[in-house]
């Protein structure tokens, strides 16, 4: 998956870090809105890799100005889709390989 995407800012080193464009129409400043929105859904929750679910965010586009709903999927790595086609994975910047 991430083999085709593009690598956006990297937050930090956890599992969570790194931000990737998975499509043309999908900016770098949205993948990285998806990114944060997402990590503050989670909240406090511990988080394992074994952790399976979905999970809906809402993220600000800071091209469009718009608020977008996205759908994540927590598998490694996350995958997110919604607004207008956008698609987003999020996953620590080593995993890119």
């Amino acid at each position: 998956m991430l083999e085709s995407a593009t690598a956006c800012r990297a937050f930090d080193d956890s599992r969570l870090s790194t931000a990737y464009r998975g499509n043309d129409v999908t900016s770098c400043p949205f993948a990285e809105a998806v990114r944060t929105a997402y990590v503050r859904a989670l909240g406090s929750k511990r988080y394992s890799d074994d952790v399976v679910g979905t999970l809906k965010i809402r993220a600000h586009s800071p091209i469009t100005k718009k608020d977008y709903v996205m759908t994540c999927t927590d598998t490694n790595p996350v995958m997110c889709r919604g607004g207008n086609n956008a698609v987003v994975y999020i996953a620590s910047y080593q995993d890119a390989g």
